[in-house]
């Protein structure tokens, strides 16, 4: 972080409980550190002199320790990923966009184990961008951990499946009489976990299928969302990763929410589905240059193409691309195209044979 942003997220207080923590002893010896600070003493500690505060909540003694006043080691520790989180969710103001639990859970992210250890540093640098931790907004942490969940982070605070269709469920089992101590059961014996925020977008499919068969709703919460950009812009992904329909039906199915269609995904579920596909090696194609469209010379629709095919399969510089004629972009598409065309034959090839072997 800037040097700002570091000034920003580490001033004010710390818990003692915090403190002991970086300070690597025990909560209890740290009680007795600060107490004999708060009742006047100056005696250095590890070469400072601490700056405490007492306060009585709900009748009970609270002490807290002024940042600036920690050992400079602690100021660093603070800054890491191991603590920077916990302190974030200590010094959130009360009525900010950001709660407590919402720093906890990055906290929990940054040491889970999902295949991702510089992830969450990365996430929290895009969501703060340049600025203070504790300023950021509601609309960039929520595509921060979308992001984190599509990179496989999972956590009970945040649900696989969108609020409209867990609200679909809950009135589905209410509809059927299905008591709290029901369902939960019913959870268990369908997708193997004990509560609706466990359950990822297949889960939902088995389990709104099951509860339409037993007299249900019929039908899903009406949904038309994504527009042709986005729509768009996860068909390119499939197609550089060379995926079926069905490995892409799969992961939108599964990581999107439970919807059928790309359409029918929310923004969360665009965005977990996006990070996905960024985690199993999508790029983001840069956009394709503009052509003036002169008769005889490469039309825009074909420099869109030819820059799709061209982006990992040749080193054209954009003026050779420019400039090519009609005639010429042509023959370049067909080359382009027939390899493409190849390797998925290959691929179909290898599936058929894997599968007969079964």
């Amino acid at each position: 972080m800037p040097e700002t942003s570091r000034e920003a997220a580490i001033g004010g207080f710390v818990s003692v409980e915090l403190a002991a923590k970086v300070a690597g002893i025990a909560q209890n010896e740290m009680q007795r550190i600060a107490a004999a600070f708060a009742k006047g003493r100056e005696e250095p500690w590890f070469g400072t002199v601490l700056e405490v505060r007492t306060e009585k909540v709900m009748g009970r003694r609270h002490r807290d320790i002024r940042v600036s006043s920690l050992p400079a080691a602690m100021r660093m520790a603070l800054e890491s990923d191991a603590y920077r989180f916990l302190l974030a969710a200590e010094q959130v103001a009360p009525g900010a966009e950001l709660r407590p639990q919402d720093f906890l859970l990055l906290h929990r992210a940054a040491h889970a184990e999902f295949g991702a250890p510089r992830l969450v540093s990365d996430v929290a640098a895009m969501m703060c961008k340049g600025g203070s931790l504790l300023n950021v907004s509601r609309t960039l942490y929520d595509l921060a951990v979308d992001n984190l969940y599509g990179f496989g982070f999972r956590d009970d605070a945040l649900p696989g499946v969108s609020a409209d269709y867990r609200d679909w469920l809950d009135a589905s089992r209410r509809l059927l009489g299905m008591s709290d101590r029901y369902f939960a059961a019913l959870l268990v014996e369908l997708v193997g976990v004990d509560r609706p925020e466990r359950i990822d977008g297949r889960d939902f499919i088995i389990l709104a299928h099951h509860l339409m068969k037993e007299g249900g709703p019929k039908s899903l919460p009406g949904r038309d969302y994504m527009d042709r950009e986005a729509i768009g812009i996860l068909s390119e992904a499939r197609h550089q990763l060379g995926l079926s329909y069905n490995e892409f039906m799969g992961i939108v199915m599964t990581i999107g929410g439970g919807v059928h269609s790309v359409r029918d995904l929310d923004t969360t579920g665009w965005c977990r589905v996006r990070a996905h596909f960024m985690k199993l090696g999508y790029h983001a194609p840069e956009p394709a240059p503009r052509v003036s469209g002169a008769a005889g010379f490469i039309s825009q629709p074909r420099m869109n193409l030819l820059w799709r095919l061209a982006q990992d399969q040749s080193q054209l510089a954009t003026a050779e691309l420019c400039s090519l004629t009609t005639a010429g972009a042509d023959r370049l598409i067909d080359a382009l195209l027939a390899a493409v065309i190849e390797r998925r034959v290959a691929k179909m090839t290898n599936n058929a044979t894997a599968d007969r072997s079964r």
